[in-house]
């Protein structure tokens, strides 16, 4: 198996019903550097990018180490899809010379993603060959 170029896109958009959701602070942080500083602790990632129409969210990603992708105003629209804005992120990636064999996307609302899930959804692509996709979820015992 041969080393794989490995991106992360965290995504949020700034025009949402609750103002400024994604950088609101959470114990100190806004709430969007949560997903982002868990995949940095991830050593087999090689670079990080945050795609948004916002620029706090923009800057409060980049404080983390994130590269600055300015969103389009058609993708972030409430009724956008977020494939759209994946794949205008990985054309603007390429452009900067960065083309990921596999490319890690974060949600900035998402704060309970934790680095060894993102790992193990990297080993699990990487390990078989028929895996496209990977998405860690919590088993709720209570329901």
């Amino acid at each position: 198996m041969r080393n794989k170029h490995i991106s992360v896109l965290l995504t949020g958009r700034g025009n949402n019903t609750l103002a400024d959701k994604n950088v609101l602070p959470v114990l100190g942080k806004p709430l969007l550097q949560y997903p982002g500083i868990e995949a940095k602790k991830v050593s087999s990632i090689s670079d990080y990018w945050v795609s948004s129409d916002c620029d706090k969210i923009l800057t409060a990603a980049n404080e983390i180490g994130y590269q600055k992708i300015v969103r389009p105003k058609e993708y972030a629209r409430p009724d956008s899809q977020h494939i759209d804005v994946i794949d205008h992120a990985l054309g603007y990636m390429a452009e900067q010379g960065s083309k990921p064999d596999i490319i890690v996307v974060l949600l900035a609302n998402s704060v309970t993603v934790k680095a060894e899930w993102i790992e193990d959804c990297i080993n699990a692509i990487l390990k078989n060959n028929d895996i496209t996709a990977c998405v860690p979820v919590f088993k709720d015992l209570d329901h």
